[in-house]
């Protein structure tokens, strides 16, 4: 590992652990502050002490990491907006990798408006 790399890597660790352990009303987004804990907990490249730091995150703030509660849809009251549904719905009639019949599934979901 190069010098620069490693005169780096305590300053990148410091703005990491600031950030992480702000409060959840200054995250823009939680839900990426899950997932990027839990990648690195599943990456072999990280070290036992950053592993066991996003777990210690992940525990404290997000209770073990439980992305429902933390999801777009729980700002919404639980519901899925409308809007996005509608339009992942469009996305599956359109996207060439989906079934036919999946395709028809989403095809009389929106046509009878059932999102």
């Amino acid at each position: 590992m190069s010098r620069l790399v490693q005169s780096l890597i305590p300053a990148a660790t410091n703005a990491i652990r600031s950030f992480s352990t702000a409060p959840l009303a200054a995250m823009p987004n939680p839900g990426n502050v899950i997932g990027g804990h839990k990648a690195n907990l599943n990456n072999p490249n990280t070290s036992k002490e950053s592993k066991k730091h996003s777990k210690e995150v992940l525990d404290r703030e997000f209770e073990g990491g439980d992305t429902e509660k933390f999801s777009a849809a729980a700002s919404h009251g639980g519901e899925p907006n409308p809007r996005n549904v509608e339009g992942g719905l469009k996305a599956t009639i359109s996207n060439p990798n989906v079934k036919p019949e999946t395709k028809e599934r989403a095809k009389e979901r929106l046509e009878s408006e059932d999102f």
